[in-house]
């Protein structure tokens, strides 16, 4: 009840003030919790298996009390009258980091409930050591990752310290990337960043361009022509405006093509420049070294002085096109962006999906090349669903892409030839992971299995070999 006096003449304007002053108080009173955790302070640190008491405070009539925490603490017995003193052990295996507890009940009116605390789970030992996951993060502009740390202790066990706040993260870059104190890496703009783990643990940050383009270096002769492609970081085609640095040193057309001048007397460097027709804040740049004219190298017509990288039988490369060949839902089949674009690719799921480029390093251009799967047996293959496939690059012009379903793929053999790129005359041809492969007697279980390539001029009979070579 509230008592209010009022030394004035009653009146209605007094009785209504008199009724809002009490309203005012009897919602103050009933907005004063029922249940109040007491004891621990909030944020106290614990340990795991300790045992620690938990008061509870209740205001009027409260039964069936008992208090709650996060998994894996769990729920506390409930006394049946007040004093309300619980007992809440902490699990031996349970996760460093923050945890809830909280008192709940039933009231005359319904169930009730305290504001929470929180209790920090911490050991008392530090770890020897920190491992952090993943070891490196790449991601466009505005897309976040989140680190995971675990812990190994002097005793030899481990402990997820992810969420512990004893794990502190800092970035040694922010304008690049950021990091919050969950782990959580946002790019901010395009460069390169550090995650440091307590200040040992060193996590690389790359932030991917909004947009590149490809090829990003070139070396051009006079008068030669290269085309350039713009791509956002989702690998869409933008709309862009194209110019060079310095300007005269050559033209480029509106779709990108780029013209070296007709000559030029010593090495000249151009910038290509793309910048996004909606958005000029968005650019993207590549290099090209314009050299003065030289004599064409001979072409090779007998087996005499063969390149010694060819014979070390280290004349073919599989490269994954993801990212780098992509152009939409094409594949970039521009010689010179064939010759350095892509990853190297060690193996591919079979899914009969996944896709490498294959290069073939030539003696001269137009020098014919005859690649083949050699199946299990040695012999070469008739099955693509077993072995896969083969396809052939039927345009490496300049500019020039096409879209995945448009090549055709054979079993066992294709016939490519060389073509001039800046890495020298190369030939490349398209291989196709089969759907499965089949497993008999022993290799029933096998996981994986190795292929077998052979290269055979049909210009030099003395260039054959087989890829991977024999050790």
């Amino acid at each position: 009840m509230v008592d209010l006096t009022i030394m004035t003449p009653i009146g209605s304007r007094h009785l209504i003030l008199f009724c809002v002053l009490a309203a005012t108080c009897a919602t103050a009173i009933d907005a004063q919790p029922v249940l109040k955790i007491t004891a621990p302070a909030s944020g106290v640190t614990v340990s795991p298996g300790q045992t620690i008491t938990v008061s509870v405070s209740a205001r009027g009539t409260v039964k069936n009390v008992f208090v709650i925490g996060w998994d894996p603490i769990g729920a506390s017995q409930a006394p049946s009258a007040p004093p309300y003193n619980f007992t809440i052990e902490i699990p031996e295996k349970i996760r460093p980091g923050e945890y809830l507890l909280t008192a709940v009940g039933v009231s005359e009116s319904g169930p009730v409930e305290s504001e929470s605390i929180t209790i920090d789970v911490e050991r008392p030992d530090k770890p020897v050591s920190l491992w952090v996951w993943p070891s490196a993060v790449e991601e466009n502009i505005g897309e976040s990752s989140l680190l995971q740390v675990e812990g190994t202790y002097a005793d030899g066990t481990s402990a997820d310290l992810t969420n512990s706040r004893r794990t502190i993260f800092v970035s040694d870059a922010p304008a690049i990337a950021t990091v919050d104190q969950q782990g959580r890496v946002t790019a901010v703009a395009s460069g390169s960043a550090t995650i440091l783990v307590n200040g040992s643990a060193k996590v690389p940050v790359t932030v991917k361009p909004a947009m590149t383009l490809v090829p990003l270096r070139m070396v051009l002769r006079p008068s030669q022509k290269q085309h350039y492609f713009a791509r956002r970081a989702d690998y869409s085609v933008p709309s862009v405006v194209w110019s060079i640095r310095p300007v005269g040193l050559g033209t480029i057309s509106d779709s990108g093509d780029y013209i070296a001048p007709a000559s030029v007397e010593a090495p000249q460097r151009v910038l290509v420049i793309a910048k996004d027709a909606s958005n000029d804040a968005i650019y993207a740049m590549a290099e090209i070294h314009v050299e003065p004219d030289a004599a064409s190298r001979p072409a090779r017509s007998s087996c005499d002085e063969l390149p010694v990288r060819l014979k070390q039988g280290t004349a073919l490369k599989m490269v994954d096109p993801v990212p780098d060949l992509l152009y939409g839902n094409s594949l970039i089949t521009d010689a010179e962006v064939l010759g350095f674009g892509g990853s190297p690719a060690h193996g591919l799921a079979a899914d009969g999906v996944s896709t490498v480029v294959m290069w073939l390093k030539a003696n001269f251009v137009g020098e014919r090349l005859q690649l083949s799967v050699l199946n299990e047996a040695g012999v070469v293959s008739g099955s693509t669903s077993e072995d896969g496939a083969l396809g052939e690059i039927p345009n490496t012009d300049s500019g020039s892409t096409l879209a995945f379903k448009a090549f055709n793929f054979v079993p066992g053999q294709v016939t490519v030839a060389a073509v001039q790129t800046n890495e020298g005359p190369l030939a490349f041809a398209l291989y196709r992971a089969p759907s499965d492969f089949v497993r008999f007697a022993a290799d029933e279980n096998k996981g994986s299995r190795g292929l077998t390539f052979r290269i055979q001029s049909l210009d030099l009979p003395c260039y054959s070999f087989t890829w991977p070579p024999v050790q």
